[in-house]
């Protein structure tokens, strides 16, 4: 498959029926890219037709304390974070993973905003084309009372350990990703 580059990176239409991307759900401290950092990184490489995926994960030291809400969100704690990887180290493997691949986000402006902001951080620009899931899952399946990730979790009875980490959230986006282009393009 071809290398994808757009101007504006927001895949919508029948253009979100892609046959290789990479699947992306980041874990904050907080809401802002600004005044909050990433703690967790996942990352799944789909490809059409593949038994098994690669995948990659890391934990990221955000050299602040975590908010005891962000804490009790996803279960992250400063003691797991002792002697991780910065930013600065990590997401360069993760940029590198993504190759030029769009990228799959559940609320892409919300993971977009913070790797754009972290990317600059470190000299590098992530522009791949976006595909955002949820806008899809609102568009397949108007009717349900929201569109949160574990709302559509169960709804589809997508069976993961748990929600709030970034692996696990890249997965159901995956599965929830997967569902939407069977309802609304009988892929």
């Amino acid at each position: 498959m071809t290398k994808i580059r757009v101007s504006n990176p927001r895949l919508k239409g029948r253009d979100v029926l892609q046959k290789k991307f990479v699947v992306v759900d980041l874990e904050t401290t907080g809401l802002s890219p600004k005044n909050s950092a990433i703690i967790e990184i996942g990352a799944i490489k789909f490809e059409a037709g593949a038994a098994d995926y690669a995948a990659m994960e890391a934990l990221i030291d955000p050299e602040v304390d975590i908010p005891g809400i962000i804490t009790g969100i996803n279960g992250i704690s400063n003691e797991m974070l002792e002697g991780c990887g910065v930013i600065e180290e990590e997401l360069p493997r993760f940029i590198e993973f993504f190759e030029n691949l769009p990228l799959a986000m559940f609320n892409a402006p919300f993971d977009m905003g913070f790797l754009r902001h972290n990317a600059l951080k470190i000299g590098a620009v992530i522009d791949n084309p976006v595909i955002d899931v949820l806008p899809l899952s609102r568009k397949a399946f108007p009717a349900l009372p929201n569109h949160k990730l574990t709302t559509l979790k169960a709804h589809f009875g997508i069976r993961v350990d748990q929600s709030h980490r970034a692996l696990v959230d890249c997965q159901t986006t995956l599965h929830v990703y997967e569902r939407c282009i069977k309802k609304l393009f009988g892929g």
